[in-house]
């Protein structure tokens, strides 16, 4: 299965940063499990030893992309949360970069995490918990302060949002019930926002929530 996914606007780019560019695209949309380094060297246009030279095996170019990919999540999520904005715009901002981010993943990708490389799924769950509890905790305490997010206790807000991003990204909740990630975080953010912003808070939420607002 070859997919055409380099366009030249990535020429400029290293001859290894376009090996992870272009493994990472095929890999959250097809999976990784079936795809060879024979597949990603013709869609590249190089040879296979290219390749290796850069990444020994298809084990240690996946573990790249992964690595490569959760730090520029952190350092774009860092960049919204650090912004001087209020709370909800960063709320909002948030969700539209998980959503963006999200629609690029496929369940194959999820699927073969989980199956074939599990220490791999536990470490971008542990991302997931981990950071977010960070950055959460940081607007939800901001928004505090801003009267615009309700007084319940941080710790509680963040893992309710936590537990739920983990459970609706599970790619068997959304095979069964046909949703995108992007429209299971969208409406999971909903519910949520809704429920611990204040009055002031939800007024601000609701003149931006349906606009495509992001902190850059």
């Amino acid at each position: 299965m070859k997919t055409n996914l380099v366009s030249s606007d990535k020429l400029s780019i290293s001859e290894k940063d376009k090996i992870l560019f272009y493994s990472q695209n095929i890999f959250f949309k097809e999976g990784f499990n079936k795809i060879t380094i024979n597949e990603i060297a013709s869609g590249l246009m190089i040879s296979k030893n290219t390749i290796y030279k850069h990444f020994r095996s298809k084990e240690v170019l996946l573990h790249e992309v992964i690595h490569n990919f959760l730090n520029k999540t952190q350092e774009r999520i860092g960049k919204i949360v650090n912004f001087e904005e209020n709370s909800v715009l960063k709320f909002i901002s948030l969700l539209n970069f998980m959503g963006k981010t999200l629609s690029t993943i496929s369940p194959y990708w999820m699927n073969d995490l989980k199956i074939h490389s599990p220490e791999l799924w536990e470490k971008m769950d542990n991302f997931r918990k981990e950071k977010m509890y960070t950055f959460l905790s940081k607007i939800i305490l901001q928004g505090q302060k801003e009267e615009l997010v309700a007084e319940f206790p941080p710790s509680i807000i963040i893992e309710i949002f936590i537990t739920s991003v983990r459970s609706i990204i599970n790619p068997y909740f959304l095979t069964t019930h046909n949703f995108s990630y992007k429209e299971a975080i969208d409406s999971t953010f909903d519910i949520l926002l809704n429920g611990i912003l204040t009055t002031k808070g939800k007024k601000v939420y609701r003149n931006f929530s349906n606009h495509n607002y992001e902190i850059h």
